[in-house]
């Protein structure tokens, strides 16, 4: 995945007993599905830009209708420090 120009890249990785269901959630969306962008789901994690920011509202509420939890790196653009993580 290459990141565009001012979009954050992000990989989350879920936990729960709904684990692979949420991937396959995100496996079946189109590769572009604002505000997830370039969508990946591969070595059990998605992967996807978003602009700016990760969409931690959006991926909360798709994590609570799957049940289970989230742990996200993501980089973001035009800052000196490497990636971030929010659980």
């Amino acid at each position: 995945m290459s990141s565009l120009t001012g979009h954050c890249m992000n990989t989350v990785v879920f936990a729960g007993d709904n684990e692979q269901t949420i991937l396959d959630h995100f496996n079946q969306m189109e590769e572009h599905t604002p505000p997830f962008l370039s969508i990946m789901v591969y070595d059990n994690a998605l992967h996807f830009d978003s602009r700016w920011i990760p969409p931690i509202r959006s991926l909360s509420e798709i994590a609570e209708q799957f049940d289970v939890s989230y742990k996200i790196d993501f980089r973001v653009p035009y800052e000196d420090r490497g990636t971030y993580t929010y659980t």
